[in-house]
């Protein structure tokens, strides 16, 4: 089983912060990321490794 993670609400401070938190903590974990600047959700994809963006 596949643990997921969902952070909706765009890649800025908060967002970026968490998701990086959580990579931090697990490098298991899947990581959905929702907002709406694809390039910046795709920078922060580039960032972090694993992540899916929506």
């Amino acid at each position: 089983m596949v643990n997921r993670i969902l952070i909706v609400g765009d890649y800025g401070v908060i967002g970026s912060a968490i998701a990086r938190l959580i990579r931090s903590m697990n490098n298991d974990v899947e990581i959905v990321l929702a907002g709406r600047n694809p390039e910046k959700g795709a920078s922060l994809a580039r960032e972090l490794g694993q992540l899916t963006l929506t």
